[in-house]
């Protein structure tokens, strides 16, 4: 942590030697409308009677979450861009996301017992992340989904009862939010607990369906899915313009490389092999953070729309990995470096800059891949090693 602050130190006095413009690198830059917009577009959305009709892509529960928010505005939000620039929707913003950033500081820091400056320099790394940064400036609510599956991984071996079934109810609400965490759900079934499993799978149910009851009906399930298809396919297709930055799923970097190189790549083939490695690793690694680490690693590189806020639930087998490894050897150190890359920002300017599209690809993002994969094939390198031990032991023993 204090390397990453000192880190973050160099890049706040590059920023001021260059005038702010490096901030740049960190923030949207396509088109966009308003301050928050991620926020007040779903806000939006979520004070219509129907708003599935306008393209709306977050299951009822995030809206019905965001309706109660939008109480706090006094305008209609329907005219949301105008909405973004008065006082009091900007105060309402920075409110819920203070709220919300503080519990997920105070629950890393609670689960590493961490007190006074240690607590804060995690804080400090957290906020000043690329994903967070990114996900400030758009407003979007990713920063819950990632209070949810924080909660449910931290209790839901709890020995208190009550917390144990708050963590399922957690994950339910975290994949009613974003429909990627799902593949959290894949803890229990590793760790066997398929009663916890059932359980959460009938809270999701619960959760998913009620709220589309104020949005008439579950008949809009499948317009639900129709708009999330839509939008996934005109991102990938690029069809706005955005330009393959600021995203960090493996097809969109696979298609930037293709088309910066020249040289054809099968996105299938490379998605087929980063499953069969994410596979290896998750059934012959036993340790927790190694665990948690490949399951976050499915929930960002494998959904087509996966942008750099994204980035934010690696906070959670950071602090797993913190919590396993006390001492500090060359394999802990070389692990602590590919997190830095995901987590410390790196405002220095973009890359690959003859891409077409408004939205280049900035260094940071270019930073958080080679620490994803940087660990993955790390982790890989040990689940080779643990097999063809078993198998010299399978030998000796025959």
């Amino acid at each position: 942590m204090y390397t990453a602050c000192g880190l973050m130190l160099v890049s706040f006095i590059y920023i001021m030697f260059h005038n702010g413009e490096p901030i740049r690198s960190l923030l949207w830059s396509g088109p966009t409308v308003g301050i928050f917009p991620d926020f007040f577009e779903a806000v939006k959305d979520a004070t219509r009677p129907n708003p599935y009709d306008e393209r709306a892509i977050y299951p009822a529960f995030a809206y019905f979450l965001l309706y109660w928010v939008s109480k706090f505005i006094p305008y209609d939000c329907t005219n949301w861009p105008e909405i973004s620039l008065t006082r009091e929707g900007i105060a309402t913003v920075v409110i819920f996301f203070l709220i919300i950033t503080t519990c997920v500081c105070y629950l890393a820091g609670n689960f590493l017992k961490l007190h006074g400056g240690k607590a804060l320099f995690l804080s400090i790394c957290f906020i000043c992340s690329p994903g967070y940064i990114y996900m400030a400036e758009r407003g979007n609510v990713v920063i819950l989904s990632v209070l949810f599956v924080m909660f449910f991984l931290y209790y839901y071996d709890s020995k208190n009862k009550i917390l144990q079934e708050l963590s399922l109810v957690s994950l339910a609400c975290a994949v009613c939010m974003k429909l990627y965490p799902v593949f959290m759900g894949i803890e229990l079934l590793l760790e066997k607990q398929y009663k916890k499993a059932m359980r959460c799978i009938f809270y999701g149910v619960i959760v998913f369906v009620l709220p589309f009851t104020f949005y008439e009906g579950v008949g809009e399930i499948p317009h639900l899915i129709s708009n999330i298809l839509y939008l996934s396919k005109e991102t990938k297709v690029d069809e706005r313009g955005f330009g393959y930055g600021y995203k960090i799923d493996i097809s969109n970097f696979s298609r930037a490389i293709e088309n910066y190189s020249g040289i054809h790549i099968s996105f299938t083939m490379v998605m087929c092999i980063a499953c069969i490695c994410m596979a290896i690793v998750l059934f012959t690694l036993k340790e927790n953070w190694k665990r948690i680490y490949v399951l976050t690693l499915f929930l960002t590189i494998i959904p087509s729309f996966s942008w750099i806020y994204n980035a934010q639930y690696f906070i959670i087998p950071l602090t797993f990995f913190f919590k396993d490894n006390k001492k500090m050897d060359i394999e802990t150190m070389i692990y602590c470096i590919m997190f830095l890359l995901i987590m410390v920002s790196a405002p220095f300017g973009f890359v690959m800059e003859t891409l077409p599209g408004a939205c280049k690809i900035s260094v940071s993002t270019v930073l958080i891949h080679l620490g994803m994969w940087g660990i993955l094939m790390g982790l890989l390198g040990e689940s080779v090693a643990v097999i063809i031990q078993r198998c010299v032991n399978a030998i000796r023993y025959k």
